[in-house]
Parts: C-alpha cells; structure tokens; sequence
C-alpha cells in the first residue's frame, strides 16, 4: 500500500503528488468532491505561515541595542527622583512634586508594539497624581509611558484632524489620548536615581522594568504583528499566483481552459513555492523561495499544457 492511500490522507496525497509527482497533478484538476482541495489549502496555508509566526512569537523580548540607548539616555537626563517600592510609585526629592520626564527620540523604544506606524517619540513621565503629563511634551506623536502611584499607563499621543479637517495636536487636551495599556507595578523595587545605586544595580534595575513594559504589550503585539506577517505571507503569495496566472492565462485561455479551472491548477502547482518559503524562513535562504516559485511556474506550464490538450482530445471524441 502506498504512503498516500490510507484513508483520511487526501491532503497529504495532493500535496505529495504536487510537490514531487507533478506529472500527476492533472488528476486532482477534476477531482471531486470539493472538500479535497479545501483540505489541500488548507494544509499549505498552515505550512506557509507557521515558520514565520514561530519565529516572530521567539523573538519578543527587550532588545539588546534599545537596552543600551534607553540607558545612556537615562544617565545624561537630571537625576530622577521616583522610585517604585511596595508596588507603588514614591517621589523622593525633597521639594514639593513636580512631573519628570525623559524624552526618547529617534529610539524604537515601544513604539513598534504599540500600533503606530508614523514617526513617533516615547517619553517617559513621573507622576504620582498622573496630572499635566502633557507638560513638558513637545512632539505632536508620541508614545507616553506615564508612571503614576499605583499604575502605569500607555498612552498613544497623536494628532488628528478637527471638524474643520485642519490637523489640530492631540497635546492640546489630555482626554483626546488613547490609553493602550494600564496595568499595576511589579512586585520588584526599582529607584530610578542612578546616584543612588552602583552601575550594575541600576542598570538591572532599569533592564527589569523596560522587560516589564514589553511583557505587558507582549498579547497586544503578538496578535497586531503576527496578523500582520499573515496578511504580508498571503499577498506575496496572491501576488504572484495572480502573475502567474495572467502569463499563463493569456496563452491558454484560447485554448479552452476555463478560468476557474486555471486558478485551481495555479493553486496546485504553487506547492514548491509555499515550501521554498517556509524553508526559506526557517533558513535564513531566500533563494530556496526563489528557486520554489521557478518550480512553481514550470509546474503550472506543464499542468496548463497537458490539461489544454485533454480538452482538445476530449472535444474531438465528443465530435465523432
């Protein structure tokens, strides 16, 4: 008994015969019922995007190269006098409150996790009453990181048109911020004062708690990067099915072949292509994915080819 013939394996079986037996791809042109080729996409759609959205949920953590800019911008900003102790935000100057902020600019500190694809600055707010964080902003797009006592909010700060359409700054009122994300400090103590902790103790302490932003984007990143990497892995492959399918098309459409039946045809011999670029992904090789889309097109030119021509012959019999 072959591999491909137990019970249940169809969408093994065409994705076997279309990747390595492409001589028998015109069998599954026809092939009925319609719950086979379903299957069959379904199969190399999950073979296709799985590499990338494997890679993309390993790779979430805080960048090294982030860690050190976020650092160095800290040590040449005034001394800070916050720290977190007890699961709540403490002033620890001597004067009456007043909000401290840095300013991130040109960094991607959290902006990429945060669904905002313009330019945009992070700043970094201290405030126990969480009031007039706009203060001392002056971008007009930019992501807040606004401590307060007992919580920490992630605020996009953009600008947006007015009723008039003229473009007004979203820093002229506080209640037109979006907050992304609100959550309550850790169980770890953090002073923000570097003149207060030796180097290493601080900048752990300053790594453990940016660690601690991005673990809690990490849910809302996931599902906004990953549906985004599927869309992309999708439309490149729409893209050169549709190219694919208008070269080929020109040429065998005048010879019989309806259009649905080109599509499927294009779908099937498309295999190596989605293998190539899961092997592609996996490797680091772009040319695997290359050399499965050449696959693909030779695949397609012969499957078109031979079916053309069973039409004809059929058309002849038919004639008789």
């Amino acid at each position: 008994m072959k591999i491909y013939d137990i019970k249940g394996d169809y969408m093994f079986k065409i994705f076997f015969d279309t990747l390595a037996r492409p001589r028998h791809i015109i069998d599954h042109v026809d092939e009925k019922p319609a719950i086979k080729f379903i299957g069959f996409l379904i199969l190399t759609a999950i073979i296709l995007v799985l590499p990338s959205i494997t890679l993309n949920l390993g790779s979430f953590h805080f960048p090294d190269d982030e860690q050190k800019l976020v650092i160095n911008e800290i040590r040449k900003a005034d001394d800070i006098e916050y720290k977190i102790e007890n699961n709540q935000l403490i002033y620890t100057g001597t004067n009456t409150e007043s909000n401290q902020t840095l300013k991130f600019e040109n960094y991607a500190f959290l902006v990429t996790l945060t669904s905002i694809n313009i330019p945009t600055t992070t700043y970094v707010v201290f405030s126990e009453s969480g009031e007039n964080y706009l203060k001392n902003i002056d971008n007009e797009n930019a992501v807040i990181v606004l401590l307060t006592k007992n919580t920490v909010k992630i605020i996009s700060h953009y600008k947006q048109p007015d009723k008039s359409g003229m473009t007004t700054l979203v820093a002229t009122s506080s209640k037109e911020d979006r907050i992304i994300k609100e959550f309550k400090y850790d169980t770890y103590n953090v002073n923000f004062n570097k003149s207060k902790e030796n180097k290493t103790v601080f900048e752990n302490n300053i790594y453990f708690f940016c660690d601690y932003l991005y673990d809690q984007l990490k849910t809302k990143y996931l599902i906004l990067s990953t549906s985004t990497l599927i869309i992309m892995i999708v439309r490149n492959l729409l893209i050169s099915i549709a190219t694919t399918l208008l070269i080929t098309g020109l040429f065998f459409r005048f010879m019989g072949v309806p259009f649905g039946k080109m599509l499927k045809i294009v779908f099937l011999c498309y295999t190596p292509y989605v293998l190539g670029s899961a092997l592609a992904v996996c490797f680091g090789v772009d040319f695997l994915a290359i050399l499965g889309e050449v696959i693909a097109l030779f695949y397609t030119y012969r499957t078109m080819k031979t079916y053309s021509l069973l039409l004809l012959l059929k058309k002849g019999v038919e004639t008789r």
